[in-house]
């Protein structure tokens, strides 16, 4: 498909040449893969938002473990600091 020889020059002309003649002989891609992409794309998307949504779960429950703990020490210590009924 070599309508033109190329031209004898600058760098600039043959990149230029190259360019357009690649350009014309390029061959559009099928309309499947377009969906495919899309569909390639959209997966990637949701498992990186699975493991956001699984790091932020795992430090919820951590954060509400450790405030029942915490509030299972202060009451113990509470009750082993009362003065014993007379």
């Amino acid at each position: 498909m070599h309508s033109q020889p190329p031209p004898k020059g600058s760098l600039e002309e043959l990149f230029r040449h190259h360019l357009l003649e690649s350009e014309a002989a390029a061959v559009p891609p099928r309309p499947l893969v377009w969906e495919h992409l899309d569909n390639s794309l959209l997966l990637a998307q949701n498992e990186k938002y699975r493991r956001r949504l699984l790091v932020h779960r795992s430090g919820l429950a951590a954060s509400l473990l450790l405030a029942a703990l915490a509030r299972v020490a202060v009451a113990t210590c509470w009750l082993c600091h009362q003065p014993p009924p007379a």
